[in-house]
């Protein structure tokens, strides 16, 4: 077993796969706690980079990168600012990539979103990417959904050339 402090054997859990999508979280985020190395540019962004080196290793071929819709070196916010190293990474990996930028993600036991969801006189039902809505994405009110977007915008694309 790994974990992202100690990435001894990441590459080799890596190992067999084509494809990598990064979405990383500590406990008790958005609370950091330097003393344990739980903070946005430790666990997103360091944890980012530990995970394109182990890919690099292992013979991953794409990446997804889950980013944030504030992502920016200049970002007012320090979390965006760790966002931003990890999609430079993600960039400069040599994979094929694609970085998305939600601007909430959320799961059933996320207390805040469904929270506010409930005041909604009818459901989301779209994932948003830029302008286009491509259709029925999730279902934000139904307890069996695992993941749901409010509105993503599409960074770019990389496709990585064969030599």
């Amino acid at each position: 077993m790994f974990t992202l402090r100690k990435s001894a054997g990441l590459a080799a859990a890596l190992e067999g796969v084509d494809e990598l999508v990064i979405s990383l979280a500590f406990p008790g985020l958005p609370v950091e706690q330097p003393k344990k190395g739980l903070t946005f540019m430790d666990v997103d962004a360091g944890g980012t980079q530990q995970l394109i080196a182990a890919g690099q290793q292992a013979g991953v071929r794409r990446v997804v990168y889950l980013s944030g819709a504030g992502a920016g070196h200049d970002a007012e916010r320090h979390w965006f600012r760790a966002k931003a190293v990890a999609e430079d990474a993600v960039r400069g990996s040599g994979m094929a990539w694609t970085i998305l930028r939600p601007t909430w993600v959320y799961g059933p036991g996320d207390v805040s979103l469904n929270r506010f969801l409930g005041f909604a006189r009818f459901p989301c039902h779209a994932l948003l990417l830029g302008d286009a809505i491509l259709g029925r994405f999730f279902l934000g009110l139904d307890p069996r959904a695992r993941l749901g977007f409010l509105k993503v915008s599409f960074v770019g694309s990389h496709q990585r050339q064969e030599g």
